[in-house]
């Protein structure tokens, strides 16, 4: 990791990669408000492909603890011709985010703020569906709630523009350090000590008494640990759901003639832990979230979101059966990484997640069509984040130190033997020719 050098080049500026976006559309919103549907009917719109660029800035190295600190900066770019056309301006039918949250989060705030609530939600005539195009739903999604809730209470109204990626990526600058001396040994290579200059999730404070959501020893995906083992536990980073996950072996695999090690994220990932006060992410107050959810509100300005698997993979809460159209696949929606285990360098990976609105048991709201969410889960879309590929300069210097290294180095062995044992000799017989003419007479 020093700079000039490939490795560090290609992590200073790694090729874009592909993310595609798959949102949920309601179909059966009219029915579903009447009562004639006791469930929410979904369709996947997509994916909208994007292209993500990722660049890493102010690199400085700190010789005194063998850490690098750098700043990541991601942004991305819409892939015209790998989309469907016109897209971006199809026309779909989704949950008010902005209601729907607004609600949850006042469901156990004092009586007189949800009759606040219920009076400005009069005022907007927003309904708790709105139709928009997918473009205005991923970046430019406002409402009368948004306005005037900004105007009377700004305290509950953090954000003026709740678009998905808008959300995520205006600020998506972040400043990192991580291990890289020999200090620290390969089992610890690039693995994280602060994110923004804390050892903690953002959002989360515990000097204000907020639980110890640690990032130490996680990685952003780029690199992972080197001399990796079955028994290995990868820590893998994305800020975009609020925590990091650790993968788990699972079998040897070769990636272009590459041997590497195939890691993946548990069924288990979002359950919750044993004992519970330790648990992060099991939402604040009672109850706690059920097993597959994973609590991201800090993250999101307090907003009840909570991420999950994409179509709940593997669990199957209540939450689930007020939904239709949820189709689970391991191999659609498992997330994974094959790491080459000697240097650390992935070889191929796929990160999935499911952003949701988590809506309480409501009272005391008195709008009918808003109750029938209460104790919902409601999805709003699922990204897939994959890295099919090396670059060529890295594949060929992967081959090189892992696969032709190891077979040369034999011979290359044997070889520097032979050329040790032939200087020996030749030097002996130097030294003998050098005795042999000291010993003779010199003549006058």
């Amino acid at each position: 990791m020093r700079p000039l050098l490939p490795p560090f080049e290609w992590w200073k500026n790694p090729p874009p990669t592909k993310m595609k976006i798959i949102i949920f559309d309601v179909i059966n919103h009219e029915e579903f408000l009447k009562g004639e549907d006791e469930v929410l009917k979904m369709r996947e719109i997509g994916p909208i492909v994007y292209r993500e660029h990722l660049r890493h800035e102010n690199i400085t190295f700190h010789s005194e603890n063998d850490t690098m600190s750098f700043t990541a900066v991601r942004s991305v770019e819409f892939l015209e011709e790998e989309n469907e056309p016109g897209i971006l301006n199809r026309t779909i039918i989704v949950p008010n985010l902005s209601i729907l949250a607004m609600a949850s989060r006042l469901n156990d705030a004092p009586f007189f703020m949800k009759i606040g609530f219920n009076m400005l939600l009069r005022s907007s005539n927003d309904s708790v569906f709105q139709n928009t195009t997918i473009y205005k739903y991923l970046w430019d999604m406002d409402g009368q709630l948004m306005r005037l809730g900004e105007k009377l209470v700004p305290f509950m109204v953090p954000v003026d523009n709740y678009g998905i990626l808008h959300t995520i990526y205006k600020s998506f600058t972040d400043r990192q350090n991580v291990k890289i001396g020999t200090a620290h040994g390969h089992e610890h290579f690039f693995e994280m000590n602060l994110y923004n200059d804390r050892p903690t999730v953002p959002g989360f404070l515990p000097e204000r008494g907020d639980c110890f959501a640690t990032i130490e020893n996680s990685t952003e995906g780029l690199y992972y640990p080197q001399r990796l083992t079955n028994e290995s536990v990868l820590m893998y980073w994305r800020k975009t759901i609020c925590r990091p996950s650790y993968l788990h072996y699972t079998e040897d695999v070769s990636v272009g003639g590459i041997p590497g090690k195939k890691y993946v994220l548990p069924d288990s990932t979002y359950d919750r832990t044993d004992p519970l006060e330790g648990d992060c992410y099991r939402g604040e107050g009672e109850p706690v979230f059920p097993d597959g959810l994973s609590d991201a509100s800090k993250c999101y300005h307090g907003f009840p979101i909570v991420i999950s698997k994409p179509h709940f993979l593997n669990r199957t809460g209540d939450w689930v059966k007020k939904l239709e159209g949820i189709a689970p696949s391991e191999e659609a929606h498992g997330s994974y990484v094959i790491v080459e285990p000697l240097t650390g360098v992935p070889l191929k990976e796929c990160a999935r997640s499911q952003s949701n609105i988590f809506i309480h048991q409501l009272s005391g709201f008195s709008n009918p069509d808003l109750q029938r969410f209460s104790g919902m889960v409601v999805p709003m879309f699922w990204g897939d984040i994959c890295i099919e590929e090396l670059p060529l300069l890295i594949e060929y210097l992967m081959i090189f130190v892992v696969v032709w290294v190891p077979t040369l180095q034999p011979v290359g062995t044997f070889l520097a033997y032979i050329f040790g044992i032939m200087t020996l000799l030749y030097g002996l017989r130097q030294l003998h020719r050098l005795n042999l003419y000291t010993m003779v007479p010199q003549g006058r």
